[in-house]
């Protein structure tokens, strides 16, 4: 693994801490249909409160997805 790649690794623990337990409550299913790491990188870049303003489409769209399959 190059060293790029762990820094982008890395970089993910950025995400405010709301988003990363929101992830990681998530079904396999249904988080590696909506969300995706560049995604999630490019939030990463950003201050805590902008993350989770940007952020928040996003979780609504997946529990609307995940209310109609259910």
């Amino acid at each position: 693994m190059s060293r790029a790649r762990v820094t982008q690794i890395m970089n993910l623990l950025k995400l405010a801490p709301e988003i990363r337990d929101y992830l990681g409550a998530l079904p396999a299913q249904v988080a590696g249909g909506s969300v995706t790491e560049k995604r999630l990188r490019s939030l990463a870049r950003l201050p805590p409160e902008e993350q989770r303003d940007r952020a928040e489409w996003v979780f609504l769209r997946l529990r609307q997805s995940s209310h109609r399959s259910a």
